[in-house]
């Protein structure tokens, strides 16, 4: 404890600006939370089993959340942190998001230590302040999602497997435990994660047990602990006869099937990562479409090249900003990690090295269905490089470079803070990304709907744009059911669903002029309904409707 008070003394300025930057983190995370936590039909879904949960309706869960196209349940730990939560502060869709929230907020500490195994206070602090910002950090640290926390528990992971061979370490079973525990839970936050970090600390373990730094004890210990975290999956196989697991080699094989050529596959992949790489440190615009892919279909689809790259000149630096990011600052890393003589740095890089090569690799074969969420297992990365490209800049030009280094940090942090901050007062507003569900315009909604039926009546949502689809499971939600429970017309119909017996009739647009008329079109021309009340929440408006001719 007094070596630990003797080092904030040593670095008074340093404690001081991580303490600042560890406020506006929160801040940023915390800001009119639950008038803005999104909550669509993944958060909706698992409410719903949370709330049973809870109310004593349902067991605890074996298995966790469904892999979508494969089929495939994760381990249940995600419900457990949620059910917990609940059980703390009280059920609510904001209370179950508060884990996520608080990972979120950890990972900022968690970063500025991972950063310090190889980086100076200086170069740390700085890129660790960047991050507290981040547009896509502090949006996905805002709401509940399986996914959210993959940046902490990976991070936290490596952290504790290089201390884990740390000679200085006297103790090893802390670290042992925050390995397992961090491996453990990973494998059930995502697929992504089992699969690179299985392959890493299977290489690495060896790597390390060849050179007398990890013992084959310790190593067994660690998994020994991820098993145990993971025992409820077992059992769910046991009573299953093994249900989870073939409909994970049958969705597995299908993914398979439906992917590009190999070279296709690799130039995807590379994109994907590139663009991630700038997305996560420079927030160009809030599109998770691959850019470049975009960026080539309007060039070559248009007559005057000159004047197509003229108008596109912002994307297309943007796309080469990443590519040189990427491109220099992975050479730069697997340079380093080969000449570095000091041998806890060198670990230090050759495991990101490692886990950066195991991430690429892993992901070929999905390239076909990458997206940015998907990249949240390697979100640290470009950090890392943006330090190793601020380190080669001093190494060839001194220590001046830094602070130029530094200006264009400042640079990337009041980028990020403006877009945060103009996201919140858009939503706020009643503007925002359409392609967002907010749980307090859904709450409104919600008790809209309460108050314009009966609990023995049909809620029949006779309209809705494709666009609005994603609101139908949060209203069910507020309304105490499942989304089967609301009656809605398939995702791609804009026609009115004609009157049933004993039915209350609800139209739902995203609030437009546009909308309006489109709305009113359709009922006129159905001519079996009349507007008897509506109601204007945000970006969501939402109408009664009384029908003219009852069957």
């Amino acid at each position: 404890m007094a070596s630990f008070a003797n080092k904030i003394k040593q670095n008074k300025k340093y404690f001081i600006a991580f303490l600042i930057i560890l406020i506006v983190g929160i801040f940023l995370r915390t800001y009119h939370y639950s008038d803005l936590l999104r909550f669509g039909k993944d958060q909706a879904r698992d409410a719903v089993l949370i709330r049973n949960v809870v109310q004593g309706k349902t067991p605890w869960p074996l298995l966790g959340p469904n892999m979508g196209k494969l089929n495939f349940d994760l381990g249940p730990m995600f419900y457990y942190f949620q059910i917990m939560s609940a059980k703390i502060f009280g059920f609510s869709p904001v209370t179950i998001a508060y884990p996520d929230l608080l990972f979120s907020i950890l990972t900022i500490p968690m970063l500025f230590f991972f950063l310090k195994k190889y980086f100076d206070n200086l170069i740390s602090i700085s890129l660790t302040a960047l991050y507290a910002v981040s547009f896509y950090a502090v949006q996905n640290g805002r709401f509940a999602w399986n996914q959210n926390s993959l940046m902490f528990f990976s991070m936290l992971f490596l952290y504790a497997f290089l201390e884990l061979a740390n000679k200085n370490r006297r103790k090893k079973w802390p670290w042992i435990i925050l390995a397992g525990a961090a491996l453990g839970i990973g494998v059930q936050l995502h697929l992504l994660f089992a699969a690179i970090v299985g392959i890493v600390f299977f290489i690495f373990a060896i790597y390390l047990i060849r050179k007398n730094l990890l013992t084959l004890k310790n190593a067994a210990l660690v998994l020994l602990i991820a098993f145990v975290l993971n025992i409820p999956q077992f059992v769910s196989e046991i009573q299953t006869h093994g249900g989870n697991v073939r409909a994970f080699f049958s969705g597995t094989g299908q993914e398979t099937q439906d992917s590009n050529p190999f070279p296709t596959n690799i130039f995807i992949d590379a994109a994907w990562h590139a663009q991630a790489d700038s997305m996560f440190v420079a927030p160009y615009r809030d599109d998770t479409s691959l850019h470049i892919e975009n960026l080539s279909d309007s060039l070559s689809g248009s007559k005057n090249e000159t004047a197509a790259i003229i108008k596109h000149w912002p994307d297309i630096l943007y796309a080469g900003l990443g590519i040189i990011l990427s491109l220099i600052g992975y050479i730069f890393l697997f340079y380093c990690a080969r000449k570095e003589k000091n041998e806890r740095k060198r670990l230090f890089l050759q495991l990101i090295a490692l886990y950066a090569i195991t991430a690429f690799l892993v992901m070929i074969p999905l390239s076909h269905v990458l997206e940015l969420r998907y990249m949240l297992i390697v979100q640290f990365v470009p950090f890392i490089l943006l330090g190793l490209l601020i380190k080669l800049l001093e190494e060839k030009y001194g220590r001046r470079m830094i602070y130029i280094s530094l200006i264009a940090l400042a640079f990337l942090f009041a980028w990020n803070a403006n877009a945060v901050w103009s996201g919140f007062q858009s939503f706020l507003k009643g503007k925002g990304d359409t392609g967002i569900a907010i749980w307090k315009e859904e709450a409104a909604a919600g008790k809209f709907i309460l108050s314009n039926s009966s609990p023995n009546q049909i809620v029949r949502m006779v309209y809705i744009p494709a666009k609005s689809d994603k609101f139908i499971r949060p209203l069910a939600f507020f309304n105490g059911s499942v989304d089967d429970d609301i009656d809605a017309p398939p995702e791609t119909q804009n026609e009115i669903l004609p009157p049933v017996k004993n039915a209350a009739y609800f139209a739902l647009i995203l609030h437009s002029k546009t909308a309006q008329k489109k709305l009113k079109q359709e009922i006129k021309k159905s001519g079996t309904y009349r507007i008897a009340a509506s109601a204007t929440f945000g970006r969501l408006e939402i109408y009664r409707l009384e029908a003219v001719r009852p069957n």
